[in-house]
């Protein structure tokens, strides 16, 4: 063979489905999947090896960061995913080997196992891949897909990781209970730039605890969007609670004005609607 597999691989349409994917072979991985004995321990499973995979999977330690984790790769999933650009949309996203984002890779398919129809990118719905398992850390028992269950999944994702994804969500859930609309999609990659500062906008205060503010709350139609998100410390955020700037402490104020753009404007602007009312 004058080539790798990696050099074999090209993009062509499968024989079977005819949608069009990168590999070696005739047909999708999705179509090459069929029932089959493992190999390794004889169990039956769906798949397109001969091993399955909890004996594909073993504990080791990733040869970039030496990080341990379970799987068949040489390095971890961390280390291998890098950022591309999508060949369906265009945008930036990051994996480990996919031309496309999930989105596109996505579509409306009819599960095999219940009929039911679905929108993914797998072959099998997720009710039909949750089985009852235990979890390969605190071996408790639960009801999933995957090899641990959810707190154990969660306390593995760094503590700040954790904080920026924990308070996006409340944030979300609390503007979609309060109907605000927005512009944009705020993500825990914005809260995490936006705390990334490390000082209060109010007040100047160096903070490690600090909240992302609404400058105009959402209680008063606020939108919750990045260009209406500041990082206040605990003492002006419970101070200011869901009060305007223009009836707020006015020395808070001037210094926000002063170092931020985003609190300049919104400030103008209610001192102008201020201004109409009257």
């Amino acid at each position: 063979m004058l080539k790798c597999s990696t050099c074999q691989a090209i993009e062509r349409e499968c024989a079977n489905c005819r949608d069009t994917f990168i590999g070696k072979d005739l047909k999708c991985w999705q179509c090459r999947k069929t029932e089959r004995g493992c190999w390794g321990c004889g169990e039956t499973f769906v798949g397109a090896t001969n091993y399955c995979g909890t004996c594909r999977d073993s504990d080791r330690n990733c040869t970039e960061c030496g990080v341990a984790f379970t799987g068949k790769r040489s390095r971890c999933s961390r280390c291998q995913n890098e950022d591309r650009e999508c060949d369906g949309c265009g945008r930036e996203f990051r994996s480990t080997g996919n031309r496309q984002c999930s989105a596109c890779r996505a579509k409306d398919r009819a599960c095999p196992e219940c009929n039911r129809i679905f929108h993914s990118n797998r072959s099998i719905c997720p009710g039909c891949e949750a089985t009852d398992r235990v979890c390969v850390d605190c071996r408790s028992p639960f009801w999933g897909r995957d090899r641990r269950c959810g707190p154990c999944k969660w306390q593995r994702i760094p503590a700040e990781i954790r904080t920026n994804r924990s308070r996006a969500y409340q944030q979300a859930r609390r503007a979609r209970l309060l109907g605000t609309p927005s512009a944009d999609r705020v993500t825990e990659a914005d809260y995490a730039a936006i705390r990334a500062g490390g000082q209060c906008v109010y007040c100047g205060r160096l903070t490690t605890d600090g909240d992302v503010d609404h400058i105009h709350p959402l209680t008063l139609d606020g939108r919750h969007e990045t260009a209406n998100l500041v990082l206040a410390c605990i003492r002006c955020n419970r101070s200011k609670n869901n009060s305007l700037l223009t009836r707020w402490r006015p020395d808070r104020v001037e210094h926000a004005c002063r170092i931020s753009e985003k609190v300049r404007a919104t400030y103008e602007r209610q001192l102008a609607q201020a201004a109409a009312d009257t």
